[in-house]
């Protein structure tokens, strides 16, 4: 790793299932100045026998870790082989969102934090705590929103338009409360310039010159498609099926298609002749079967955008858009790119 990218970026649901009805532990931390996960130290269910006592402060990380082993073995040793961990893994680790929030976080690192359609970037700037180290008082507000285990961080609320495509891939379907995000040096530079990024500029105007040229600097296909979400690639290839030189047009009633194995149709004419094709575009790591497309290539051409190859060798009216393709036609067409897509690509590249 260069010195330039000496951090880590994560990715943070703040949603911990301990927090009352009412509470919103999302804002709570944004209102607090920190980032946060539940898993407290003293479960009432624990407590109720003595068997073990409370503290008043956990002063080490090390403790923290003894803590957490000696809650899951009591649990252990009530609920038989029926328990399964919450703390830790069977083999006394603790669970990964835990141990990154108690251990492995470090000041400067960076975590993408998300609740529904809001995005915000924060920068850890104090060490690990706990709600037990607070007043009587604050201790009820934090345990209302099942906030225990914080480290202090800056905010900045990003707009939605503007977050990339790394990252919300990296928040759609299911995943752990907090992990680390493996992506490339480039995206974590993105990432720390749009911490710096005070106020974000929505005016196109001159974008599309000034991106062009940024595009012919030393960017890589893999980095244009990183910066952009699904819904932005999925633009700019229809973009190359209509103004390159296939010259197909959208059907548009075929968007919001009921099939989920298809972006749309596209019709043509050539020779007088009416000609029809069918456009699936996957982005990040999700992948396509061609075998399942086998039905409609007997009734036109079939498109494949996908960032992994695929193999349609064998199939006749099935065809490959490549990532250097699209990535090519967006340098020649820049100014056909969607705005969302163009201040996304002056802001980072």
């Amino acid at each position: 790793m260069s010195s330039e990218t000496d951090f880590s970026v994560y990715r943070l649901k703040i949603q911990p299932g301990g927090a009352i009805e009412t509470a919103n532990p999302y804002e709570f931390c944004k209102g607090e100045g920190i980032v946060g996960v539940g898993w407290g130290y003293n479960p009432a269910v624990l407590l109720e026998d003595g068997e073990i006592e409370k503290v008043d402060e956990m002063p080490d990380t090390e403790s923290a870790v003894d803590r957490h082993n000696e809650i899951e073995q009591r649990f252990r040793e009530r609920k038989s082989d029926d328990y399964a961990p919450s703390r830790v893994k069977l083999n006394g680790d603790l669970k990964s969102s835990l141990r990154y929030m108690i251990e492995d976080i470090e000041k400067g690192d960076f975590l993408w934090v998300n609740e529904g359609s809001e995005f915000a970037l924060c920068k850890v700037t104090g060490d690990w705590e706990t709600d037990l180290d607070l007043s009587a008082e604050k201790q009820d507000e934090f345990e209302s929103n099942d906030i225990r285990n914080f480290r202090e961080a800056d905010w900045e609320v990003v707009p939605y338009p503007m977050v990339p495509g790394f990252v919300k891939r990296r928040f759609a379907g299911q995943g752990n409360t907090l992990s680390q995000m493996h992506i490339e040096d480039s995206q974590k530079l993105i990432t720390e310039q749009i911490f710096a990024v005070s106020e974000f500029d929505d005016a196109t105007e001159g974008l599309s010159a000034a991106v062009s040229d940024q595009l012919r600097a030393d960017v890589t296909a893999s980095q244009f498609l990183g910066i952009l979400d699904p819904a932005e690639i999925e633009d700019i290839v229809l973009l190359k099926l209509q103004a390159g030189k296939g010259d197909w047009s959208i059907i548009k009633s075929t968007t919001s298609s009921s099939e989920a194995d298809i972006e749309c149709e596209l019709r043509r004419i050539r020779d007088d002749e009416v000609e029809r094709a069918f456009v699936q575009v996957k982005s990040g790591n999700a992948s396509v079967s061609e075998e399942e497309y086998v039905e409609k290539a007997e009734y036109g051409d079939v498109f494949f955008f996908a960032e992994e190859p695929i193999d349609v060798g064998q199939h006749g009216n099935m065809f490959e858009i490549s990532p250097d393709e699209v990535f090519e036609f967006a340098k020649e067409q820049t100014g056909l790119l969607p705005d969302s897509a163009l201040l996304k690509l002056n802001a980072y590249l």
